[in-house]
């Protein structure tokens, strides 16, 4: 999309949220696309998505503003969220409950975060201990979201394992991987190769059982190929490099602020969508393994 047809007169009125708004052809396609994720057609299937774009573009807040939109449309459908520890929490964004596990092998500590003090421990909130992938999934809930954590080493094995029960549910589910390129790497080496292959199997089946899979990264070079090929629904922030057969141009790409996106589906259909920011809860909160540093 060249930059001329971008800042073009060629507008539409459109009533969103019960709002009127004016927006540019190529948005009213975003907006169209956008609120085609949410339809549940048993022909087509679910949704793999793929979150792209620099650190700061929005893509934390872009997951949120689809988990939020299922929660208000599907009050029963289960909602699934994975994020690395030792990083600012992004799950306690989203507008809703929600409901922290993480494996026995795994013990965590929940902190929160004050600019110029040491990391405080809190009790804000439980961790819930679950023995195996199988029995996590006995304990999620629907209507909230429900945040699962594994061994950084066994992240992908452990979340094949919960797609793979998950998918044996037969209704609409939702999952949500923030920075997936811990969970599936590119070039990986040993056990995480056959973890991959694993993982990549498992995806290509989700779509049949009626899952949305949507994860993020900075680039697509920062995750196995093989999730690529999977991939039917992409998402390019400002800061991402575009695939050379994207119907999207790099340049358009460029031009992208924070908040905006490029939605393109099945390689071909494609549109800007708008999406707000979301800003860190007061208090912020980090999770660390057991014995991380804190202060009482």
């Amino acid at each position: 999309m060249s930059k001329d047809l971008i800042d073009s007169d060629i507008s539409f009125s459109l009533i969103q949220e019960g709002k009127e708004k004016k927006l540019h052809i190529v948005e009213v396609k975003g907006v169209e696309l956008w609120n085609k994720i949410f339809e549940r057609n048993r022909n087509y299937g679910g949704y793999l998505g793929f979150l792209c774009g620099s650190q700061g573009s929005g893509k934390t807040g872009l997951s949120a503003t689809i988990v939020d939109r299922v929660f208000r449309e599907y009050p029963d459908e289960m909602v699934l969220w994975g994020e690395p520890t030792g990083i600012p929490a992004q799950f306690n964004k989203i507008h809703g409950d929600f409901q922290v596990m993480t494996h026995k092998d795994f013990p965590l500590e929940l902190y929160t975060i004050k600019d110029g003090s040491p990391l405080i421990k809190s009790d804000d909130f439980p961790i819930r201990t679950f023995r195996s992938p199988k029995e996590a999934i006995t304990f999620c809930k629907s209507g909230i979201l429900n945040v699962l954590f594994f061994h950084p080493e066994k992240l992908g094995k452990h979340w094949m394992r919960v797609l793979r029960y998950f998918k044996m549910d037969g209704s609409w589910q939702t999952v949500i991987l923030d920075e997936s390129e811990e969970i599936f790497p590119l070039n990986p080496k040993g056990q995480q190769w056959h973890d991959n292959v694993n993982f990549v199997n498992v995806c290509k089946e989700l779509r049949k059982c009626r899952i949305n899979m949507f994860f993020n990264s900075q680039q697509q070079w920062d995750i196995d190929f093989r999730m690529l090929g999977k991939i039917n629904l992409m998402f390019y922030l400002r800061g991402a490099r575009v695939s050379k057969v994207s119907p999207v141009w790099q340049g358009a790409v460029s031009q992208l602020k924070p908040g905006q996106c490029y939605v393109i589906l099945d390689n071909s259909d494609y549109g800007i969508f708008r999406f707000p920011e979301y800003k860190p809860k007061s208090p912020e909160y980090i999770l660390l393994p057991t014995g991380g540093r804190g202060t009482k």
